[in-house]
């Protein structure tokens, strides 16, 4: 009997979901108004880059692989750990670009 593969489109947008989240957590937990604006403008390419991508991660068959399950684990860990607005904004920008290739395939 063969091995069954690792459902990674399944993986990858439940980290997505997640991911989503925390940049949102982090938007409402941003306080100054310039960093906010600067912060909303990657927030929604990255939830409007999700939507896009939710379609296709969610259909029947396994698109990715586990370096793409891989990619959205480093991207996610970037998020989480980024000290300031700018890291932030640069890693919200690697999330919705990613999510933006997934969404195409």
């Amino acid at each position: 009997m063969g091995e069954q593969r690792q459902d990674t489109d399944l993986e990858i947008y439940r980290r997505a979901a997640e991911t989503a989240t925390e940049i949102d957590v982090r938007f409402r937990e941003t306080t100054n108004p310039e960093e906010r604006a600067r912060l909303r403008e990657e927030r929604d390419r990255a939830f409007s880059a999700f939507v896009a991508a939710r379609v296709t991660l969610l259909r029947s068959g396994i698109i990715t692989t586990a370096a793409d399950l891989a990619e959205m684990a480093r991207i996610q860990q970037q998020i989480d750990q980024a000290a300031d607005t700018q890291l932030l904004i640069q890693a919200i920008g690697r999330f919705a670009g990613f999510l933006l290739r997934l969404a195409v395939l």
